[in-house]
C-alpha cells in the first residue's frame, strides 16, 4: 500500500469518525431541545400538583402531567441525562413531572439523583421520586435500604413504603429495624411493606408491634401478620 493510500484512508476514517460524533452530538441535541420543550410546558401549567397522589390536572390542549411524563419517557434513554438535570429545577412540578418520567423509563441512571430528589425539601417531588424509585427495581433496593437510616422522618417512610412496593426481599432486615423507629408514620409504612413482602422473619416482630401505643400501627401490623399466615397456609 502506497503512502499515498494510506493517508487517504486515514483521513476518510477521521471524516467518518467525525460524521458520527456528529450524529451523535446532534441527536442527543434534538432530544435535549424535545425535554426543553416538553418541561415549558410544565412550567407554563397552574400549581397542579397539590397533595400526593398528583392530582391529573389537564393542560393546554386537554393534556396533564401525566400526559407530559408519557411523552417525556417516550423519548427513550436519550432523554435521562436531560431528565436527571431536570431534577434540579427550581420548579418543583418541573421536577415532579421529571421524576415520573424518570420512573417510567427505568433507567438505573436514574437512582441515586432520584435519592437525592427524595431527601428534597418539597414533599411533592419527594413523593414523585419515591414513587419513580419502586419502578426502577433492584438498583434501587440498597439505597432505599441506606434511606431508612435518613434523619428525616419522611425520607424514611418514604423508603419503606417504596421497598414494600419493589418487593425485594433485601429490605427485610432493615424493615424489620424500621419498626422501632421513633416515628409512628415509619412504623406504619415498615409493618405494611412486611406484609407486602410476606418474609417469616417478620412474623415475631410483627407481633411485638401489637402492642404499639398507636392505634393504626397496631391494626396495621394485625392486617401484615394476617397476610403473613394467608401466605404461609398455601
Amino acid at each position: 500500500m502506497t503512502r499515498r493510500r494510506k493517508t487517504l484512508l486515514a483521513v476518510l476514517a477521521l471524516i467518518l469518525l467525525a460524521a458520527g460524533g456528529f450524529a451523535w452530538y446532534w441527536q442527543a441535541t434534538a432530544v435535549d431541545r424535545q425535554v426543553n420543550a416538553l418541561l415549558a410546558e410544565v412550567r407554563e401549567e397552574p400549581r397542579l400538583i397539590e397533595r400526593w397522589p398528583i392530582k391529573l390536572g389537564l393542560g393546554k390542549g386537554g393534556r396533564g402531567l401525566f400526559e407530559l411524563a408519557d411523552d417525556l419517557a417516550a423519548l427513550g434513554p436519550s432523554a435521562v441525562p436531560a431528565l436527571i438535570r431536570a431534577l434540579r429545577d427550581s420548579d418543583p412540578q418541573v421536577r415532579c413531572v421529571a421524576a415520573m418520567a424518570l420512573g417510567r423509563l427505568g433507567d438505573a441512571r436514574a437512582v441515586e439523583p432520584l435519592i437525592a430528589a427524595l431527601k428534597g425539601e418539597d414533599k411533592d417531588v419527594g413523593r414523585s421520586a419515591a414513587s419513580a424509585l419502586r419502578k426502577l427495581g433492584g438498583p434501587a433496593v440498597e439505597p432505599l435500604i441506606a434511606a431508612l437510616k435518613d434523619d428525616s422522618e419522611f425520607v424514611r417512610l418514604s423508603a419503606a413504603w417504596a421497598l414494600g412496593e419493589l418487593g425485594d426481599s433485601r429490605g427485610v432486615q432493615s424493615l424489620i429495624a424500621a419498626l422501632k423507629d421513633e416515628s409512628k408514620y415509619v412504623r406504619y409504612f415498615a409493618a405494611e411493606a412486611l406484609g407486602k413482602l410476606g418474609d417469616a422473619r417478620a412474623a415475631g416482630p410483627l407481633k411485638e408491634l401489637l402492642g404499639d401505643e398507636d392505634a393504626d400501627v397496631r391494626a396495621t401490623a394485625a392486617e401484615a401478620l394476617k397476610r403473613l399466615r394467608g401466605q404461609g397456609e398455601r
